[in-house]
Parts: C-alpha cells; sequence; structure tokens
C-alpha cells in the first residue's frame, strides 16, 4: 500500500514539473519519456520504441539493489528505442535515454552499470572509461560465450547533467571504433 502511494505522489509530481516546464521539452529532469530523445535511425534495421520504468530497467540484471536504487538516485523516466534487422554489420541496436532528478543520480546509475557490468553481461565481461561526445562514462564488452560465430555484445553507457546515454550493439560486424561511432550520435 505504501509503495502504491509513493508511486501515485511521484507520478503527480513528475506530472506537475512537467507542466510547470512548458511539457518537459525544456528540461533536463522535466522531460517527459515520450518526449526524450534516442537515436533516429540504424541503416538497414527497423526501430520501435518503448517507454522504460523501474519495473523495466530492474530486470536488466540480477541485482537486489537496482529497483531501490533507481528511486533513491531519482530516476524519473527513460525511452528506448531498439532496431532490428538482418544486417551484415549490426542486427541489434538498442539505445535509451534515461531521465534522472539531477546529475548526482544520472552518474551514480552511470557507476553502478560499469561497477555490476558482469551481472548484465556475464563474468568476463570488460569496461573501460570512456568520454562520448563530452559526456562520460564506461565503454562495456560483453562476456564472451566460446560460441561459434558468436557477435559481441558492446554497451556504451555515459552520462551528462541529470541525463542517461546508453546504447548496446551487437551484430557479426559490431567492433568497438562502430559503436563508439553511434555512440557519438546518441542524442
Amino acid at each position: 500500500m505504501a509503495r502504491s502511494v509513493q508511486l501515485v505522489t511521484t507520478a503527480i509530481l513528475f506530472a506537475l514539473l512537467a507542466a510547470a516546464c512548458g511539457g518537459g521539452g525544456g528540461s533536463e529532469a522535466g522531460s517527459a519519456p515520450a518526449n526524450l530523445p534516442v537515436l533516429r535511425a540504424v541503416p538497414g534495421l527497423a526501430g520501435q520504441d518503448r517507454a522504460l520504468d523501474v519495473d523495466a530497467l530492474s530486470h536488466d540484471a540480477p541485482v537486489a539493489s537496482l529497483t531501490a536504487n533507481l528511486e533513491r538516485w531519482g530516476f524519473l523516466g527513460g525511452r528506448e528505442r531498439e532496431f532490428k534487422g538482418a544486417s551484415q554489420t549490426l542486427t541489434d541496436v538498442i539505445s535509451r535515454t534515461l531521465a534522472f532528478r539531477d546529475a548526482a543520480g544520472a552518474r551514480a546509475y552511470v557507476a553502478f552499470v560499469a561497477d555490476h557490468a558482469a551481472s548484465y553481461y556475464g563474468p568476463g565481461t570488460v569496461v573501460h572509461p570512456v568520454t562520448s561526445a563530452g559526456r562520460v562514462g564506461f565503454f562495456v564488452r560483453g562476456a564472451s560465450c566460446g560460441c561459434h560465430r558468436e557477435s559481441p555484445i558492446l554497451v556504451t553507457v555515459v552520462s551528462q547533467r541529470s541525463r542517461v546515454s546508453w546504447l548496446l550493439v551487437n551484430g557479426p560486424g559490431a567492433t568497438r571504433a562502430r559503436a563508439q561511432a553511434l555512440a557519438a550520435q546518441m542524442p
């Protein structure tokens, strides 16, 4: 009961904040998830959008503290566009933009992903610091499964102000250079 009251209160406060900021278009923290920008297009792949909430993000990795941390960090909402297709280069690309109440919350989320990368992508995952289009964060190469014709999972997760930009690329031609070039195009 207390959790549902808290969620309703948070939703009302978010709606009031968005209305006060002119619908959220001009405020980093006040951006409604439906209005958050994501990567527009990936050649040869079809895109599909969805809103991201605490529940969706908490299913990304089996870390018990993730849900509580998202709430503590002031996660307001997010948007994702997933591109899929049968390209010879990339077959799956996920662009996410996540909004937090403030920059500290966005940075905390990025650090959490880096600290728990093995929970997201398996033991043997490699994490490197990265800067992409002025945003600071991490580049993650998911653990190899050793499968024949395996395609690497490459993730860039960076923040600037109260927003997090997340890009996952996968496919037979997925390289760090391609992932970083696409990540630099993320809003």
